[in-house]
């Protein structure tokens, strides 16, 4: 077993620049919404506005940004998030917006995020209903909004103009699927976000209306790998499992590379272990109370630190004493 604390600067030549992290291939796809029936869980059947909705807990885990979630937060202004909101829902900046953004909503769903409402100040009253469609390993988690009005609109009572929405969560697939119906809120240039973004806020995928018609329009949200070039600083969350070379246990969500300052923190769950493969970073600090296991009995593999080594931590190797 070799482990190595290399200050050499032209090694970097041969190390990896490059990792992956998930992202979303986006197509648009045949609508195929779900009919409505008095079997599904109404939410919303009177006048609402900006109303956060939840938590709705789902029937499996859905894995969203690499990371799985078991419960919903639904949201009248046409968004589903998968963690409870640490914002204001009726401030002006969140009645609508731009993804992706740190600011809040994050790890949502938009299937037409605008400032929406069940139909204030107007006869026809909206709805959102929830149902889970098909059997396992193969249900849909379905999110319906059905007659649902601009604020300004209500306000104005200008109550012609709605949006239907249906937003699809594929189990074991992970894809989502979103179902504008009925739409003739963008009559006249007024236009909804409709995306996905994830839990720190830092990168989504977007779709649009585009030149297709404003009615009767679905996109299909597919997990991807992208390649991106691995640099700055990256933290160890753990949050998946105990593998170094797994990109879900890291923020952002990219295995370490020799262009990057890994941070290893303290209060972690899971402590990385390392000997899967050869691994390599700029910095590496590990923190107080941390372990970092380098554990291999088979094969010879490296990890490369290309700058400083700070230990405030244990680093083990092969469930030996310390180092």
């Amino acid at each position: 077993m070799i482990m190595k604390h290399k200050i050499i600067a032209w090694a970097l030549f041969f190390a990896t620049l490059y990792s992956y992290s998930q992202t979303y291939d986006v197509q648009e796809i045949s609508p195929e919404p779900y009919n409505y029936s008095t079997e599904w869980q109404t939410l919303v059947d009177d006048d609402k506005d900006d109303t956060i909705i939840g938590s709705i807990d789902l029937p499996f885990d859905f894995e969203f940004f690499a990371k799985e979630y078991s419960q919903l937060f639904i949201s009248t202004n046409g968004f589903v998030s998968f963690i409870e909101a640490d914002y204001e829902v009726g401030t002006d900046d969140k009645k609508s917006g731009s993804l992706p953004s740190e600011s809040g909503p994050n790890a949502i769903i938009a299937g037409w995020w605008q400032d929406l409402a069940s139909e204030i100040h107007c006869n026809d009253k909206g709805r959102i209903a929830y149902s889970i469609q098909g059997e396992s390993p193969n249900r849909v988690a379905v999110i319906d909004y059905t007659n649902m009005v601009l604020v300004i609109d209500a306000i104005l009572l200008t109550c012609e103009n709605h949006i239907d929405i249906q937003i699809h969560l594929h189990e074991t697939s992970n894809t989502i699927s979103i179902h504008v119906g009925n739409n003739t809120l963008s009559d006249g240039g007024r236009s909804g976000v409709i995306g996905v973004e994830n839990e720190s806020g830092i990168k989504a995928v977007t779709a649009s209306l585009g030149e297709g018609g404003n009615s009767n329009r679905a996109w299909l949200f597919t997990p991807a790998l992208e390649e991106i070039k691995c640099e700055g600083t990256i933290v160890w969350t753990g949050s998946k499992s105990s593998s170094w070379n797994d990109f879900e246990n890291w923020e952002p969500q990219v295995v370490p590379c020799a262009e990057a300052s890994v941070i290893v923190p303290g209060g972690i769950k899971n402590f990385p272990v390392v000997g899967e493969y050869s691994v390599s970073s700029r910095d590496l600090t590990i923190q107080t109370g941390v372990k970092l296991i380098y554990r291999n009995s088979d094969n010879v593999y490296e990890f490369d630190v290309y700058g400083i080594l700070t230990v405030d931590g244990v680093i083990v190797v092969n469930g030996t004493q310390p180092i």
